[in-house]
C-alpha cells in the first residue's frame, strides 16, 4: 500500500513555453528536502536529500495525477509530458498539460491560485520516527519507489495501516520510557532516604550541644 504525502506548495505556477504560446505548462517543487508536511494525524514528515537517490532510477516513469486519481492522468515520464528534477532543494517538476477540459481546468486553476497543492504516491523502505519538543516527527530517509505526483486540491493524506500502526507504536514505547524514568527516579529517591535514616549521626553533631553548654 502507498503513502501519500501532502507538502505546502512551493512555486506552483502556470505558464506558456515560448516555443509555443499555446502549450499549458505548470510546474514546482513536488518534494522539498527537509521541509515540514501538513500534520498527518499527530505527527509531521521531513523527507531526507538523500531518500528519492535510488527511487528516481528506479522508477522511470512516474505519472502525475489529479487528486491522486489514476483515471485523472495529467502527464507522464516515457511520453516526456512530465520532466523531474532533482537539485539541493527538492525535487522540481515540469509538466505539460494535455488539451483537454481536465488539463486546461487544471491550468486556469493553478493560474488563478485556486490549486496550490503538490503530493506525491510512493512507498518507505526506511524512516525514523522521534520527538522534538514534544511532537512526533517522521523522517523519511529512503524512498523505495516514487509512482506519482499530484496536483491537489485539498491535503487529502491518507496514512497507510502500516503508517498508523507505526505511529502508535512509537507513542506506546515513548510512553513506556517515561513511566521507566520515573520509576527509577522514585526507587532513587526511596533509596536516598533509606541510606539517610540508616547513617549513624556524625561526631560534630555530638559536639555542637557540648559547645554549646559551654558559652552559655
Amino acid at each position: 500500500m502507498k503513502n501519500k504525502s501532502f507538502f505546502p506548495s512551493t512555486e506552483l505556477r502556470a505558464y506558456n513555453k515560448e516555443e509555443n504560446e499555446n502549450r499549458m505548462v505548470v510546474g514546482g517543487y513536488a518534494i522539498v528536502f527537509n521541509s515540514e508536511s501538513r500534520d498527518l494525524g499527530g505527527f509531521t514528515e521531513f523527507v531526507a536529500p538523500e531518500a528519492l537517490d535510488e527511487a528516481l532510477e528506479r522508477n522511470a516513469d512516474v505519472l502525475a495525477l489529479y487528486n491522486h486519481d489514476y483515471s485523472n492522468v495529467l502527464g507522464r515520464q516515457s511520453s516526456e509530458t512530465l520532466k523531474l528534477y532533482k537539485d539541493e532543494r527538492g525535487v522540481r517538476f515540469e509538466l505539460d498539460l494535455p488539451e483537454t477540459t481536465l488539463g486546461r481546468d487544471v491550468y486556469e486553476l493553478v493560474k488563478r491560485g485556486d490549486l496550490k497543492g503538490n503530493s506525491f504516491g510512493f512507498t518507505v523502505e526506511k524512516d525514523n520516527w522521534e520527538k522534538r519538543d514534544g511532537n512526533v516527527i517522521r523522517t523519511i530517509e529512503k524512498i523505495k519507489d516514487l509512482y506519482e505526483i499530484s496536483i491537489v486540491s485539498l491535503p487529502a493524506y491518507e496514512a497507510t495501516e502500516l503508517t498508523k500502526r507505526n505511529f502508535e507504536e512509537f507513542i506506546q514505547a515513548d510512553e513506556v520510557q517515561v513511566e521507566d524514568k520515573q520509576i527509577e527516579a522514585t526507587d532513587e529517591i526511596s533509596t536516598n532516604e533509606v541510606k539517610a535514616d540508616d547513617e549513624p549521626k556524625s561526631e560534630e553533631s555530638d559536639v555542637f550541644p557540648q559547645n554549646l553548654l559551654k558559652y552559655i
